[in-house]
């Protein structure tokens, strides 16, 4: 699939992507455990308000008419038409629908997180987390607290972070609960009791 993608196919694939980003991200945090080369554990908290799904498809919409949480509701339920949207005209939407099927499983297929080093002129972003096939990129959602995404780029992301930290283990948990309980993802040959993990990391 390339840039020969169709609106049919792009709306077929985000009215996939909607329903995978419901019903494993939305409402719940995820917590990256991280490690260098020295074994030093640092962790990321991202999560993924309703608003932030209209920035990792590439669509473009009316905003005026179509609000970005409305977007998202629109995708989900599919009452988005063809003609309420279009293809950014920078090129990119066709290559955000070859990463978006599988970049919101429960631990969004990564591997490893990194700082963005800003290769791409026209793109903002913070944080990436992905592997070498496609990445999201997180920003601070209005500059204080969690990171929140607001872009997918595809290809190995480690042409766009300055260094990249090894994901260990990624927790999830419900924004109302306060510790992190569920695994959904640990790398091979890891043992989480070898290191010391935050307080709010419960392993039962």
């Amino acid at each position: 699939m390339g840039s020969s993608i169709t609106k049919e196919d792009a709306l077929s694939i985000v009215f996939n992507a909607a329903k995978k980003y419901h019903e494993n991200l939305i409402n719940r945090n995820l917590l990256f455990i991280c490690t260098d080369k020295h074994r030093h554990i640092t962790t990321l908290e991202v999560s993924f308000p309703a608003s932030s799904f209209y920035h990792l498809t590439g669509f473009v919409v009316d905003e005026n008419a179509i609000s970005q949480t409305d977007f998202f509701h629109r995708c989900l339920n599919k009452r988005l038409r063809l003609d309420d949207f279009e293809f950014n005209p920078d090129g990119t939407t066709p290559l955000k629908m070859q990463v978006l099927p599988f970049l919101f499983d429960k631990h969004l297929n990564a591997k490893m997180i990194g700082d963005y080093n800003n290769r791409r002129p026209k793109l903002y972003t913070e944080k990436l987390a992905g592997n070498i096939k496609g990445a999201l990129g997180f920003v601070r959602n209005g500059g204080v607290g969690r990171y929140v995404p607001n872009t997918v780029l595809k290809g190995d992301m480690r042409d766009d972070v300055n260094g990249t930290l090894r994901i260990i283990a990624t927790f999830r948990k419900s924004l109302d609960e306060s510790a992190y309980r569920e695994l959904v993802y640990l790398a091979k040959e890891v043992v989480l009791s070898d290191y010391q993990l935050p307080e709010y990391v419960i392993i039962e």
